[in-house]
């Protein structure tokens, strides 16, 4: 095609794409004129095909009208927020919980460890029970389960106690290291969702950056309680904005009609106009007559209802399925694609996490010996700047690098067109050697 990918005109249909493709344009010669015709698009740029197609249910995420979205969305944020901040929150203390507790360094790095591992258990978990019981549970358990850790950590005397509380915060903050970007695909269309997944990765890098910067300070002016006291604030913030606004997104869309735009041929050329300013669907005239149903303008839901502010709703499936859906996660990663995403993730996660945990270490012993505000300056300002720069190049280049590459690419939108962005990470790893080169000294 248009960019050097190979499009089998002979086995391929319209009704049948490629897993990671479909069709994002107008100019698809491929597709037949009429089939396009009939799909939905977007109100303000008619050449834009809506990717995935909303049924014609109001229930519905992508249905949703823009402030419902964006409420769910500034909920999650929130959350990301929370999970962020909670993990270097006592980074900048570690040096007085050495001395305080009079324990080794291995215990002390334990703190963090412990947490980012219990972490990683509660997410396989959150994503395993998702699938049966909906994503809405998982939030609302995951704030819960984070709020009672904090007030544990709070009220903890010992290092035992202490690291019981991170242990239980590590297990809440499964659902929001998960779910979010799943959640983002499910209420909003494909040439929404980049720079949404930019801004919740700022939101969530961004808190880890700056949290040592802010909590060094209240640490060493305030004390530890009070640093975990005003994170419990965050957290009962981000469970009532759960509770009303982050209603269930799982949606089978095979159950909701999905109502094809009425058509009659006619014989000049086509041009797009809006039909309503309430309705995603666009009009083709004169080339195509377009006749609607009744129910192709879909009226809005109220946001509160009995039925949205449920906790949960019933399980999609039975006993034997969620045994399967348990491990199917784990069969990902036979697939070369998750394979590689997951090492890159985790090696930058985890070199974080171990640059993190040695701030306290070799600053604050001689001959710096900085005090907890001046090690979270050290800790979190250059992470920051890297995320907030990331913040304004990957997302909306991600977008519109997908949107160019599919108009060249004759309106078909390919998975690797995703990877244009792939050459950042070699940044990463010349940081990662200029790093190592500087520890020495």
């Amino acid at each position: 095609m248009g960019i050097g990918i190979i499009y089998n005109q002979d086995n391929a249909t319209a009704d049948e794409e490629v897993p990671g493709t479909c069709v994002f344009g107008s100019s698809l010669q491929t597709v037949d004129d009429q089939l396009k015709a009939t799909l939905k698009r977007d109100k303000k740029n008619s050449e834009l095909i809506l990717r995935p197609q909303p049924s014609d249910d109001p229930a519905d995420p992508l249905n949703w009208s823009p402030f419902r979205k964006e409420a769910a969305y500034l909920s999650l944020l929130l959350g990301a927020i929370l999970v962020g901040v909670i993990g270097p929150l006592l980074v900048p203390d570690f040096g007085n919980i050495l001395a305080e507790y009079k324990i080794s360094l291995t215990q002390v790095i334990a703190l963090n460890g412990w947490l980012v591992l219990t972490y990683g258990i509660s997410s396989f978990l959150c994503v395993s029970l998702s699938d049966a019981m909906g994503r809405r549970p998982m939030y609302l358990a995951s704030n819960l389960v984070i709020s009672a850790g904090i007030v544990w950590g709070v009220n903890a005397k010992t290092y035992r106690s202490l690291l019981g509380a991170r242990i239980v915060q590590g297990f809440g903050m499964g659902a929001y290291g998960c779910l979010v970007s799943s959640t983002i695909t499910d209420v909003f269309f494909l040439h929404e969702q980049g720079t949404r997944v930019a801004i919740w990765q700022l939101a969530f890098n961004g808190s880890i950056c700056i949290t040592p910067i802010i909590s060094g300070v209240l640490i060493q002016k305030l004390g530890r309680p009070e640093a975990f006291w005003i994170l419990f604030v965050l957290a009962v913030l981000a469970l009532v904005t759960s509770v009303l606004f982050l209603a269930e997104t799982v949606y089978d869309r095979n159950d909701g009609v999905v109502t094809p735009v009425q058509m009659t041929d006619l014989d000049s050329d086509s041009k797009y106009v809006h039909d309503s300013k309430d309705s995603a669907i666009v009009s083709v005239e004169p080339a195509f007559k377009i006749e609607y149903r009744s129910n192709t303008i879909i009226p809005s839901q109220p946001m509160f209802t009995k039925s949205n502010l449920k906790p949960w709703k019933p399980l999609r499936y039975n006993t034997k399925e969620m045994i399967t859906a348990m491990y199917r996660p784990a069969l990902t990663l036979l697939s070369p694609n998750i394979m590689y995403a997951t090492l890159l993730f985790t090696t930058t996660f985890t070199w974080f996490v171990q640059l993190s945990s040695l701030y306290s270490t070799i600053f604050g012993a001689p001959p710096y010996s900085f005090d907890s505000a001046k090690i979270g300056y050290i800790s979190g300002i250059s992470p920051f700047i890297g995320t907030m720069l990331a913040l304004v190049t990957a997302g909306p280049l991600a977008d519109r690098s997908a949107r160019f590459l599919s108009k060249r690419n004759q309106g078909m939108f390919e998975a690797e067109m995703r990877l244009v962005l792939a050459p950042s990470a070699w940044a990463m790893q010349s940081n990662t050697l200029c790093t190592i080169w500087s520890l020495p000294s």
